[in-house]
């Protein structure tokens, strides 16, 4: 039987990206009911698709659900379309290092604190891979609190 195996490794807080012109770029903090009526613009590949799946959570009320625009391109392509007034998106701490002409980032936060998202590793249980082992061991060592437990 084939078994997958994780290990959680980080948790980013959930950012908004904006286009600067946005009525919600002058706060600092952006709450999930401010983002009820907005066009999401997301990409199909990492993490969109966990991305989308907690947007729906968050937003999707009996009869409404978000509005989701999905595309196949890149996550600088997505960061681009806001910078060009298309929609919002949402995205990981992590990318937020990164400056797009017309975006600006804003934490995501429910009614008592930050949104998180988590990061792990998977793996089949069946891989035999020595280089996979290695590379689980150097992901234990370096998330040491990963490892615990």
């Amino acid at each position: 039987m084939r078994v997958n195996l994780v290990l959680p490794l980080w948790v980013e807080r959930v950012m908004v990206a904006l286009p600067a012109q946005h009525r919600l770029a002058a706060h600092e903090i952006v709450y999930w009911i401010e983002l009820k009526n907005e066009r999401f613009i997301l990409s199909r590949c990492d993490p969109g698709p966990e991305i989308q799946d907690l947007l729906i959570a968050k937003l999707t009320a009996a009869g409404d659900r978000p509005l989701v625009d999905s595309h196949d391109v890149s996550r600088e392509t997505i960061l681009s379309m806001v910078g060009i007034g298309r929609g919002v998106s949402l995205l990981c701490e992590a990318i937020t290092g990164a400056t797009h002409a017309g975006v600006v980032y804003r934490e995501v936060r429910e009614a008592n604190g930050s949104s998180w998202i988590g990061q792990s590793a998977c793996w089949r249980n069946d891989n035999a891979n020595p280089a996979l082992l290695r590379f689980v061991d150097v992901l234990k060592a370096r998330y040491p609190s990963a490892g615990a437990g």
